[in-house]
């Protein structure tokens, strides 16, 4: 009644806590024990057996008297409106995806993921698309731990009800708010890992119970612009994909995947599983990293431009030393660069939103040269000199590139 929103009646507790249209006055009138959860369930239950499903909307206090009213115009307990339409399914998405491939002969197994996802994830936009303009939305609110990273995310990700809605991620600690940036980074380090603990050396067994959670979270990075989960070997896809008799844990990942859809419409268009092989040809190369890291210049002529010049000129020779394998022994690649800028270690199967740029701008006083970030828009930010403050030589630059690249707090590895 107060934001004038909509929304399912079991987010109702957590949404008192972060309403904007509630005043100070109104803090005290909504504060209760959390504790008493049997309770709440209790509440929730009778308010969700009042609710006015056929006008889409839900009375927040059951009203007694409005269900007397209504069951004595409706003595016979017939449909009120059989023609409103239902709520749509994850079925219901994947054949719309396929009736629209098919009909309008779509074969790009790129394509077919874009289709689905425009039609599947719903909510906040995933990305920005105008750094000028607030995003909001409805989203699957989770924290995880950085340096425990797979178990709270499995912790988080197994009590979403609803995987259709954009993910928000937020670590423990950090006060970055997820606009794209963090989640990619969530999908980036997380997947690292569950190839490594659910897939390195064959299956576990012995964890098959954590393989549905697992399918969620890799198929939630395919459609929300994280990783495609290239890792699984090719006999793990076969039976995934195609297998009517599958293992318990390819079984578990399979129901997993369809949370979101993904292996039913991968039945109904196989193209769809190319996505999920290694491309060899996808490889970061310097010229595809120059090419996706647009620099932003001052007008040519301009003193800005000429200072811009300078530091683009070294960081240039930079990712030359870091393509050859010469920076920090090889520990540094163009990959690293990549993430530090998008939270991506490849290009997305899907591109970006708005497409990574380099920003220059005058370094502060008393400040270094160490470059920052801003992964929501995808964007590297160089200082470049002044005139009293001069660019220092190359292999400092370059030290302090590194630093920034290989460091978590800057936001790479």
């Amino acid at each position: 009644m107060g934001c004038n929103k909509e929304f399912n009646i079991r987010e109702l507790r957590d949404h008192l806590w972060t309403c904007t249209a509630r005043s100070d006055e109104d803090e005290d009138d909504v504060s209760y024990d959390r504790n008493e959860e049997q309770e709440d369930l209790n509440i929730i239950d009778l308010v969700d057996n009042t609710s006015d499903t056929a006008n889409g909307t839900t009375n927040m206090i059951p009203n007694m008297d409005v269900q007397q009213s209504a069951a004595a115009s409706n003595p016979d307990n017939t449909p009120m409106d059989d023609s409103l339409p239902k709520e749509e399914t994850v079925d219901d998405v994947v054949t719309a995806t396929y009736e629209y491939c098919n009909t309008n002969s779509v074969s790009d197994p790129v394509e077919i993921l874009k289709i689905f996802q425009s039609k599947m994830v719903t909510g906040r936009k995933l990305d920005i698309e105008d750094s000028a303009v607030l995003v909001e939305g409805e989203t699957n609110f989770i924290m995880v731990d950085r340096s425990n990273i797979l178990r709270t995310a499995i912790d988080e990700i197994c009590l979403i009800d609803n995987p259709r809605l954009t993910l928000e991620v937020e670590f423990y600690g950090e006060e970055a708010r997820d606009l794209g940036g963090p989640r990619k980074e969530f999908f980036t380090e997380v997947l690292r890992e569950i190839h490594d603990k659910y897939f390195e050396n064959g299956l576990k067994q012995h964890l098959e119970e954590d393989y549905k959670t697992v399918g969620v979270i890799m198929g939630l990075s395919t459609l929300q612009n994280g990783r495609i989960p290239q890792f699984m070997g090719e006999e793990v896809r076969r039976e995934l994909f195609q297998s009517p008799f599958p293992s318990l844990c390819i079984e578990q990942l399979r129901r997993g995947f369809d949370k979101l859809g993904i292996c039913k419409l991968a039945k109904k268009l196989p193209l769809l599983l190319h996505l999920f092989v290694p491309n060899a040809n996808s490889a970061l190369t310097f010229r595809k990293l120059k090419t996706l890291l647009k620099p932003k210049f001052s007008p040519e002529g301009s003193n800005n431009r000429k200072h811009e010049n300078d530091v683009y000129t070294i960081f240039i020779a930079y990712m030359r030393e870091a393509a050859g394998g010469r920076r920090c022994e090889g520990d540094i690649t163009l990959n690293h660069i990549l993430k530090f800028v998008t939270c991506d270690y490849d290009e997305p199967i899907l591109g970006y939103t708005e497409g990574p740029a380099i920003d220059f701008y005058e370094v502060p006083n008393n400040a270094s040269f160490l470059p920052t970030a801003n992964t929501c828009i995808n964007m590297l930010k160089l200082p470049r000199a002044t005139h009293d403050h001069p660019l220092p030589d190359k292999d400092t630059l370059f030290k302090l590139y590194d630093y920034a690249f290989s460091c978590h707090y800057f936001g790479a590895i």
